[in-house]
């Protein structure tokens, strides 16, 4: 999870590194996806021992065949450094600066994390990503629970699903390519997360007896400008803690957020959903705002603040010299406002 900022700074220069990170993410996306598909083809219930047996066997080559690709194939870095911060990095290394004992590794990697707490707009790119990372988490995990209750069956969950990882994977490609082109991280994630925000408020409403069509729509929507938000932050967070913040270390704090708030609003959802009434043997409670979407609206408006708050400056792009012009003007835009 800490791989693909890094990796795209590593390989990558300026016009190709935000469009490696959506690669990356959105190739670990699938791999969840993925994992989530496999019992299902493989899981018989008149079978259990062979059917469990062949599935781990699918999941034992998979990771075994990749990790023999990435042994032989992959190189630490390429042969020459694709941009001037790379080509520091590099130096540095070479200098043997960075050759440190196992122990001053590990106070290295402390002393990296107090650094980035220290920068205010790093703590608010951590809000941002990590509550609505964990929003999309414990969304996802418990898209067939929250829609029960209105009548909805397995398989229309999987459509829900389906809506909201397919859209979002194709935006992500979408935005992916406008954050190499101009590099207006900051418009980017205040149009992502107000939208976000504002589908949010429309899934909740939406999710009654026959609305299938509407729900289907309010999660493509949700997932089209909520998935493109990770390698954004992902890229947010290495510009604003340049140069004294690795980039795998701001992606791990990123990502772990994210897992540790999505395990609380995944506990506190699943417990309020169990509160829900049934929308289908009660009229009376048709349009009622339940306490499991004043907790996923109240979830996105400290994201959507959190985002709006960002200012960082791009001190990545910057380093980088002449290229990122259009960037650095944007910076200067909404430092401004």
């Amino acid at each position: 999870t800490n791989l693909p900022a890094r990796f795209a700074a590593t390989w990558f220069g300026v016009k190709q590194r935000d469009i490696a990170t959506t690669i990356f993410v959105s190739a670990n996306l699938i791999g969840i996806a993925l994992g989530s598909i496999l019992p299902t083809i493989f899981a018989d219930v008149n079978d259990e021992t062979v059917d469990m047996f062949t599935l781990l066997l699918v999941e034992l080559g998979t990771v075994t065949a990749s990790s023999l690709l990435i042994f032989f194939l992959f190189r630490e870095e390429p042969p020459t450094p694709p941009s001037k911060t790379a080509d520091e990095k590099r130096a540095a290394k070479l200098s043997g600066q960075n050759r440190v004992s196992a122990k001053e590794n590990a106070i290295q990697v402390w002393r990296d994390v107090q650094k980035a707490f220290s920068e205010k707009n790093f703590v608010l790119i951590f809000i941002a990503s990590g509550t609505g990372l964990g929003f999309f988490n414990s969304l996802t995990t418990l898209v067939e629970t929250l829609t029960k209750p209105a009548g909805y069956s397995t398989d229309n969950a999987g459509t829900f699903s389906i809506a909201f990882l397919g859209c979002g994977l194709v935006s992500a490609g979408i935005f992916g390519v406008i954050m190499d082109k101009t590099h207006k991280y900051i418009t980017l994630l205040r149009i992502l997360a107000t939208v976000a925000t504002l589908a949010t408020f429309g899934l909740c409403l939406s999710i009654r007896p026959d609305n299938i069509g509407l729900i289907s729509a309010f999660f493509g929507i949700l997932g089209s400008f909520m998935i493109p938000l990770l390698p954004l932050a992902f890229e947010l967070a290495a510009e604003c803690t340049y140069p004294l913040v690795p980039e795998d270390i701001s992606t791990g704090l990123i990502m772990s957020g994210g897992q540790v708030t999505g395990i609380g609003f995944l506990l506190g959802m699943e417990a309020l959903i169990g509160q829900q009434p049934d929308f289908t043997t009660n009229d009376d409670f048709k349009y009622e705002f339940t306490p499991t979407y004043i907790i996923a609206v109240i979830a996105v408006f400290i994201f959507w603040v959190a985002a709006m708050s960002f200012n960082g400056e791009y001190k990545r792009l910057k380093a980088e010299g002449s290229e990122t012009e259009t960037a650095l003007a944007d910076t200067n835009k909404a430092e401004s406002m």
